[in-house]
């Protein structure tokens, strides 16, 4: 019923209403709590410079001592991070470019005919250094140890190639890893070189192989070996102590201490022996017989 007495009730109120202008404005600006002029955008500005001020004021601002110590502090925490990331960055590239230097370096193995493997090594050395191949051939290597004998009473030392007829040779590889053409070339046509262990596309030997090598290599140097070795079942003729000139059967080897237990018959009767290698000698089938 209401809404029939009062049909205007529903409609929005007048844009003058709305906005606070005339009189319905102001009516309407004081049943919404605001009194006073309406403010236009300048002074709607200047009121929130004022409050800023004022917000502004409120702050407790540091001291110049404060400032400069957090300064400080500042820069000395900027330097130190500054060193460190360089010298980490100095060390990963050493790291990284160290890696890539020992990868491109490969020994490979060539053959040669027998016999001539110190020849082949001489003479590739000196036509390196002709051709001006340092860079690419870094190193020729022939591995030997040194063993021991004995003649007569006399201890003797001599040099025993652990891989005959071969030699190592250090190259500098391409990125791909493959040898330079003009390096592979020149290593073919060295004289008494019957080529690289692999033919045309050589494979380079692995990184625990040449560890093993160099593992002999070292192990031989600090202790020889006898020159000869032997086997269970082997005759063999005893050339020192109280048994000498007596022969007997190997029984037993010891490849690490280079000792062996042979079996010689005294006085009709079988009795072991233990002796090093230098004190004995193989027997051949002639005068087996």
């Amino acid at each position: 019923m209401d809404d029939i007495e009062n049909p205007d009730a529903s409609l929005p109120a007048p844009r003058t209403a709305r906005f606070g202008e005339g009189a319905e404005g102001k009516g309407a600006r004081r049943e919404r709590g605001l009194t006073g002029p309406r403010v236009g955008p300048l002074g709607r500005m200047s009121q929130f410079l004022r409050d800023v001020r004022a917000e502004m004021r409120r702050v407790s601002w540091p001291s110049v001592k404060e400032v400069k110590n957090t300064t400080i502090i500042t820069l000395i925490a900027v330097i130190f991070f500054a060193v460190y990331l360089f010298l980490v960055d100095r060390v990963w590239a050493f790291l990284l470019v160290g890696k890539e230097a020992i990868l491109m370096q490969q020994w490979f193995i060539l053959h040669t005919y027998s016999g001539h493997e110190k020849k082949v090594r001489d003479s590739l050395k000196a036509r390196v250094r002709d051709t001006d191949l340092q860079n690419e051939i870094t190193e020729v290597l022939v591995p030997t140890e040194t063993v021991v004998e004995m003649r007569g009473n006399k201890r003797i030392e001599s040099s025993r190639m652990f891989y005959p007829g071969y030699v190592l040779v250090q190259i500098e590889c391409d990125e791909r890893g493959h040898i330079p053409d003009n390096v592979f070339h020149m290593i073919k046509s060295t004289p008494k070189v019957t080529g690289f262990v692999g033919g045309h596309n050589p494979t380079p030997l692995t990184p625990q192989e040449v560890d093993q090598i160099v593992h002999n290599v070292t192990e031989a140097a600090e202790k020889p070996k006898p020159k000869f070795s032997y086997a269970a079942g082997e005759t063999v003729r005893i050339k020192s102590g109280p048994f000498q000139s007596f022969t007997g059967k190997v029984e037993e080897v010891n490849e690490d201490k280079s000792t062996l237990k042979v079996t010689v018959t005294i006085f009709g009767r079988s009795t072991p022996v233990e002796l090093n290698f230098l004190d004995v000698e193989k027997v051949t089938f002639a005068e087996e017989e």
